[in-house]
C-alpha cells in the first residue's frame, strides 16, 4: 500500500477519501490530500497531528474499501447483535453466512460481517486494485458468487472471473477492453452486485425497457422486473470485468512509473496526436485487444496498417499475430472452453 502524505495527489487519495467518507467522514473525492482530509484521517484515527497514511492506517481502513469485517464470536454474540454493533443489518450479516447456525453461535468462531452501503461506487475511476477489493468484498457478502481467474495480464495481474447462477443456458460478459473505456467495469459490477443482493433476498431484478404507446404509436422507457432466482436457476453467467487491467491503471494513474511506464511512453511519443495517457486503449505492450481475435484479423490488419497503426502504438495496433497478447489469449480460451448463447462485451 503506498504511503500518503498531505499535499499528495491522485488516485491513492482518492481511495483515502471513499473509505473516509464510507467511515462518515464529510470529505470530497478530489484525489487532493488536503486539510480536510487530514482531518478526516485524524477523526478516524483517533490521533491528533498525525496526518501520514501508512500500512496501519490502510488496515483501519481497507474494510471501508472492501466492504466487510470479520468478527470473531464472543459469549452472547448473536447476529442481531453483531449488526447492530457494525451499524448494519441483520440480513447482510446472514447472507454472508449462509452454512452458520444463527441459533448457536460458536464461540471462538469468525462472522462475515458486512458493512451497511452499496460496494460499488461510481464516483472513483477503477484500476486492477480497487477492482480487486470489490470482487474480495462481493464474494464475502454473496459466498455463492464464484470468483476464479482466467490468465493473466501482461505485467502479471489477474483477470478476474465472476459467476452466478446453476442453470443450463450460457451467458458471457466482459468489460475494459479498451483502457480508456473503464467506466465500463463499474457498470458491469454493480451489476454483479444487484443481481446478488437480489438472489439473497429472493427479489427481482429491475430493468428499464422500450415501451410503444398503444394510442400515439411514440416509444418511451418503461420498467420491467424479472425473478433473481429464477435467472440464477435457468442460466449461468460468466463474467470478466477488467479484460485489460494493465491499461486502465495507466489511464488512471495507478501505473504512473517503471519500466513499463516508460515503455508505453516510448510507444506514446510516436503518436503525438493522441493524447497520453488519457487516449490509450491498447494494453500495455500497446496492442489493442480487441482486434487480437482471429475472426476477420486479416482484414483488420489491412485496415489498420493504411491508418497508420502498422507497430505498437496507444491504439488500432492488431498485433504481429491473432493471439499474442495474453488477456485476448485469455478471453479466446475462456470462449471456445464455454457455450455462450451470447456475449456481451461492454464498450464506451
Amino acid at each position: 500500500m503506498k504511503e500518503l502524505y498531505p499535499g499528495d495527489q491522485g488516485i491513492w487519495v482518492q481511495y483515502l477519501q471513499l473509505a473516509l467518507q464510507r467511515a462518515g467522514q464529510q470529505v470530497m473525492l478530489d484525489g487532493i490530500f488536503g486539510p480536510k482530509t487530514c482531518a478526516a484521517v485524524e477523526k478516524v484515527m483517533g490521533s491528533s497531528g498525525k496526518c501520514a497514511v501508512k500500512e496501519a492506517q490502510w488496515n483501519r481502513l481497507l474494510p471501508f474499501l472492501r466492504g466487510y469485517i470479520t468478527h470473531e464470536v464472543k459469549a452472547g454474540d448473536t447476529f442481531f447483535s453483531i449488526a447492530k454493533m457494525y451499524d448494519t443489518t441483520m440480513e447482510r450479516v446472514m447472507h454472508a453466512n449462509p452454512g452458520t447456525d444463527a441459533g448457536a453461535l460458536q464461540i471462538g468462531s469468525t462472522v462475515v460481517v458486512p458493512l451497511n452501503f452499496p460496494l460499488v461506487s461510481g464516483e472513483v475511476p477503477y484500476t486492477s486494485l480497487l477492482t480487486g477489493w470489490i470482487i474480495e468484498g462481493l464474494q464475502a457478502r454473496y459466498p455463492y458468487l464464484q470468483v476464479g481467474t482466467i490468465g493473466r495480464s501482461v505485467m502479471g495481474t489477474p483477470l478476474w472471473s465472476l459467476r452466478l447462477g446453476n442453470g443450463p443456458v450460457e451467458v458471457g460478459y466482459n468489460a475494459s477492453f479498451h483502457a480508456n473505456e473503464s467506466i465500463t467495469t463499474p457498470v458491469l459490477l454493480t451489476f454483479v452486485e444487484e443481481y446478488a443482493a437480489a438472489y439473497a433476498a429472493g427479489g427481482n431484478i429491475v430493468f428499464s425497457s422500450a415501451v410503444r404507446e398503444e394510442h400515439s404509436g411514440q416509444t418511451g422507457m418503461g420498467q420491467e422486473s424479472v425473478d433473481a432466482r429464477t435467472l440464477f436457476d435457468e442460466y449461468r453467467l460468466c463474467m470478466v470485468p477488467l479484460v485489460n487491467p494493465d491499461g486502465v491503471d495507466l489511464v488512471n494513474g495507478l501505473l504512473n512509473s517503471g519500466i513499463y511506464y516508460r515503455r508505453a511512453r516510448q510507444i506514446a511519443d510516436d503518436y503525438p496526436a493522441i493524447p497520453f495517457p488519457d487516449g490509450w486503449k491498447a494494453n500495455i505492450d500497446g496492442v489493442d485487444l480487441n482486434l487480437q481475435f482471429p475472426a476477420g484479423w486479416e482484414m483488420a490488419k489491412q485496415i489498420k496498417f493504411s491508418q497508420g497503426y502498422d507497430k505498437p502504438a496507444p491504439r488500432d495496433f492488431v498485433g504481429e499475430a491473432p493471439l499474442t497478447a495474453p488477456e485476448s489469449v485469455a478471453v479466446y480460451e475462456l470462449t471456445k472452453e464455454n457455450d455462450f448463447l451470447l456475449i456481451l462485451a461492454y464498450h464506451t
